[in-house]
């Protein structure tokens, strides 16, 4: 089909040989013919022709020429040729035109109601004004069907295409300078936009793969809402020139979008990913957050969002050498990948992920720990550096070399020499050396080993020389020394007997007790087997077995070894343990239920657990050696598992029941004889017994006569959970068993070191005893009945709230009422009765108490003025309109004045508080604070006297 613009162009020619020929001395005689069946061709040699509708017929009225009236009733069709027919739409509404011409609707702004269907001539151009506040809607403009082309001109404000209106793919729209059309980008897809105007394109999100670069327009926007996380909108859309805001959501540019030479804008709280290279210099901006995805030689430069720009690495990658990464604040390396980058590119930039990372060109002021990263963290230097002000913590590999060997030095701290040991590979000439090169002074004199606790002390002196001065006894030395050194010779023969060996992983802790002792704990698999050697402690005697020691097995955080701590045949005084094990003396037998069924009998899933004296072997004990008498059994598919074991040890076991279990209170759990094997190799001569405990619910809820109080040995805060008028109690994560008709209780009784926490709308019921309780208020008028003496946390909600503090005066506990911005407002203040101001607290907003006001205009509440306030100290008082005659606060009137003269007069966070009575017992004081937000009111019922320093100590 050929291009519009093309017929236009032939069109003009057309038109100007016709307009040539009408200028002529004797143009031609105008004519419109009827083919005798209603088909009438307009004449071309006259010039252009305006058509016109006058008392039911059309007037054809060429550029030369007399006028041509026809009846509508006789036309079946108009046939335009060579020309261009000029008309309004509503002439052609339901008419028929065919021809080679051209039909050209004169400018409109609003879209008449017509029928341009069969409007069939080779091109249609309609020219439309858009509305200034209000976009002109095309979706009722039916277009029309030209053979060849369609030009639409947009000449002045703002134009909406709806999806409803089917543009033909051969249409040409022209958008001129101040004009903006809206469409959809289903709609824009392969049409040909040009101008000097705008051209807003919506839902992009529902044309993912739509064709813009038709749109040529000297403005060009898109809009698109993105998807979720998980489920982001993956775009592959050609977007020509547009600049593309990501309104919400997560969006991807995908592999295969075009984007030519468009833009994006990230909206706050929206996210715009990237496949491979697809942000390579492509301009970001917004409040949002762009991520992409990472190549070697990618330029980020343009990409400003602020809520974040991060790189991910999706393949290993080196980015070393990039110059363009400036404006990345993350990085993020994926699992099985390998990020590559400077030390200069990694500062003060996040680099998470599960991949590894590697750092270049490590410099004196370098902080890695931004890196957290999971995988290996490694660092590379090449030149002569003292890294003792860097952050070298996560370090993993650190390579030294300069790989031109050439000797380098790089100088570190002890701890960051501790911390590297065992990492670090240095070239041929290259040295890693401490800032501390002091070598200890340690010496070892004699050795003594408890088997009951797998301690090794070893005597001597200047041990104190292997801390750094941070360091003190509490320090776990193990990974300094070097156990290669120590050996334990058994029957001090020196080899003749195989000796036992250490290494750093069979060491539980080394500490310096003091100067002149190494506390040494072996791990209790080490203790066993060392007590376990052949020919250990063979005699019996303590002076059978020695320790020898190698010079340098003392070494300090820098490795530097001592030269003085030598110890060959150290006699090693061996402590015994030849004590089996037995029942723990404290809490032997203990049991949870897991049912909370408060019944008192097992069931399936409840617990027992029971302890001995010291730690057993955990593989020498099994569920078949433990039995029940009475016959009972642990039920079908009971378990047994080891609590906290360490290096296969542990004191204590916990059986969780099977199916229809018999166990009951009072009977006898036996561990068979031999089963219960401690480190030391010691075993049960005979069973140990327990006797199991009656079975006790973790929470329980009691209910005498409507007082509700808890018991049990659950932890954690106590919650309420209302269905249907059955309120269910929570503590922690225990729910009891027990259930409450809510109009059966009568108060919540809490004991000392009980908690409640909830909204306002569980809590309506009164609540006292020596517990605490936290509550948060909601949008309703709520009324609570806080009388516990514990500490008590009120949050008010936004509704006007009443909340007793006791039931007759002083309860006894310290109540603190949270008041926020939008609370207790003018309208709804809240109401607190029994507020003590010996203890009580008020928080809010502000801390400020006023000390002068500002004069405003009077404020008149039916008989009542108030002309002026006056502040002393933070206490207010009022004046009538004389500024002299004081005005007491006795009526609702007097009351509302007063406040709205407060709410002019006071300055934002400033407070003042005045007191009132409005008799029959309604008396009190209100405390006022301005705020931005909507001035806060509290009303104290009851306290009548107030003076500042209590305003001052009450007021947090």
């Amino acid at each position: 089909m050929a291009n519009s613009k093309d017929v236009l162009f032939k069109s003009k020619v057309n038109n100007y040989i016709s307009e040539k020929l009408s200028q002529s001395d004797t143009p031609p005689t105008f004519s419109v013919t009827d083919d005798g069946n209603g088909n009438y061709t307009v004449g071309k040699f006259n010039g252009d022709v305006t058509l016109t509708f006058e008392s039911g017929s059309y007037v054809f009225t060429p550029a030369r020429g007399d006028a041509v009236t026809i009846a509508v009733s006789s036309v079946t069709s108009i046939i335009v040729d060579f020309i261009t027919l000029n008309t309004d739409a509503l002439v052609l509404d339901g008419e028929t035109v065919t021809g080679s011409g051209v039909v050209n609707l004169n400018p409109f702004s609003s879209i008449p109601q017509v029928d341009l269907t069969y409007v069939q001539s080779a091109v249609l151009s309609a020219t439309i004004t858009g509305g200034i506040s209000t976009p002109t809607q095309l979706e009722t403009l039916d277009i029309g069907d030209p053979t060849i082309g369609l030009v639409i001109k947009i000449t002045d404000g703002e134009v909406s295409l709806d999806s409803l209106l089917t543009i033909p793919s051969y249409t040409s729209i022209v958008v001129e300078t101040g004009a903006t059309l809206t469409l959809t980008a289903a709609d824009s897809t392969g049409l040909t936009i040009e101008g000097a105007g705008t051209v807003n394109i919506t839902n992009l999100e529902n044309t993912l793969d739509a064709d813009l670069s038709g749109i040529k327009a000297t403005t060009v926007t898109a809009a698109v809402a993105g998807g979720t996380q998980e489920t982001p909108l993956n775009l592959t859309a050609n977007l020509g020139k547009a600049v593309v805001t990501v309104t919400s959501g997560v969006v991807t540019i995908g592999t295969a979008a075009t984007l030519g030479t468009a833009s994006f804008v990230v909206n706050s709280g929206a996210t715009l990913n990237s496949d491979l290279g697809k942000m390579d210099g492509v301009t970001v901006s917004g409040e949002g957050t762009a991520t992409a995805n990472l190549t070697a030689d990618i330029d980020m430069s343009n990409v400003t969002t602020t809520n974040g720009v991060i790189g991910i690495v999706y393949e290993t990658v080196n980015i070393s050498t990039n110059e363009n990464l400036d404006t990345v604040t993350a990085y993020i390396s994926q699992d099985d990948t390998t990020l590559t980058l400077t030390a200069a590119q990694a500062l003060s930039k996040s680099i998470s992920g599960e991949g590894n990372v590697t750092v270049k060109d490590i410099a004196a002021d370098t902080n890695l720990s931004t890196i957290t990263a999971t995988g290996t963290l490694s660092a590379t230097i090449s030149q002569t550096l003292n890294l003792t002000q860097a952050n070298l913590s996560g370090l993993d590999v650190l390579t030294i070399s300069d790989e031109a060997d050439t000797a380098i030095t790089v100088t570190i701290t002890p701890e960051q020499y501790a911390a590297l040991v065992g990492k670090v590979t240095l070239g041929t000439n290259d040295k890693l050396v401490s800032t501390d090169t002091t070598i200890p002074t340690s010496t070892i004199a004699s050795a003594a080993f408890d088997e009951n606790t797998g301690t090794l002390t070893l005597t001597g002196t200047n041990f104190n020389t292997i801390l750094e001065t941070t360091e003190d006894a509490t320090t776990d030395v193990k990974a300094r020394l070097d156990w290669s050194k120590l050996s334990w010779d058994i029957n001090g023969d020196d080899t003749t007997t195989a000796d036992v060996s250490f290494a750093v992983s069979d060491i539980g802790s080394a500490k310096v007790t003091d100067a002149a002792t190494l506390t040494i704990t072996l791990t209790n698999t080490k203790t066993a087997a060392l007590i376990a050697t052949t020919g250990y402690n063979e005699t019996g005697s303590s002076a059978v077995d020695t320790l020898d020691v190698s010079a340098g097995f003392i070494r300090d955080m820098s490795h530097n070894a001592a030269a003085a701590d030598a110890a060959a045949d150290a006699v090693v005084a061996i402590t015994q343990d030849t004590a089996a094990p037995t029942a723990a003396s404290t809490n032997p037998i203990t049991n949870t239920d897991t049912n909370n069924d408060s019944t008192g009998v097992y069931a399936a899933g409840d617990k027992i657990r029971f302890s001995f004296s010291e730690s057993i072997n955990t593989t020498t004990l099994t569920l078949a050696d433990i039995t029940l008498d009475n016959s009972h059994s642990f039920g079908d598919g009971a378990t047994l598992t080891a609590i906290s074991p360490s290096d296969g040890f542990t004191s204590t076991f916990e059986i969780t029941l099977g199916t229809t279990p018999t166990v009951a209170a009072n009977d006898t759990l036996t561990v068979a004889s031999s089963k219960a094997v401690d480190i030391a190799g010691n075993a049960n001569s005979s069973g140990i017994d327990y006797a199991v405990p009656t079975l006790e619910a973790a929470f329980r809820v009691t209910d005498t006569n409507g007082v509700i109080t808890f018991e049990g040995a659950a932890t954690g805060n106590i919650s309420l959970a209302i269905d249907s008028g059955t309120v269910t109690f929570t503590k922690g994560s225990v729910t009891a068993a027990t259930t409450v008709n809510l109009g059966n209780i009568t108060k919540i009784t809490l004991a000392a070191g009980q908690t409640i926490t909830d909204s306002a709308a569980d809590l309506t019921k009164p609540i006292d005893g020596a517990g605490s309780v936290v509550v948060t208020g909601t949008a309703n008028e709520d009324v609570l009945y806080i009388w516990t003496s514990g500490t008590n946390s009120i949050t008010g909600g936004t509704g006007l709230d009443t909340i007793w503090l006791g039931d007759a005066g002083a309860n006894g506990g310290v109540d603190t009422m949270i008041i926020a911005n939008g609370d207790s407002s003018v309208g709804t203040p809240d109401q607190i009765v029994y507020f003590e101001l010996d203890k009580d607290k008020l928080d809010l907003p502000s801390t400020t108490i006023a000390t002068t006001s500002t004069d405003v205009s009077d404020v008149t509440v039916g008989v009542v003025t108030v002309g002026k306030t006056t502040i002393t100290s933070g206490i207010a008082t009022f004046q009538a309109a004389d500024n002299t005659t004081s005005v007491a606060i006795t009526s609702a009137d007097a009351l509302n004045a007063a406040l709205g003269y407060l709410a002019g007069a006071i300055a934002d966070t400033e407070t003042v508080a005045f007191t009132y009575d409005l008799g029959y017992g309604n008396s009190g004081t209100y405390l006022f604070q301005g705020n931005v937000n909507g001035d806060i009111i509290v009303d104290f019922v009851g306290i009548t006297v107030l003076v500042e320093s209590e305003l001052s100590t009450f007021l947090i």
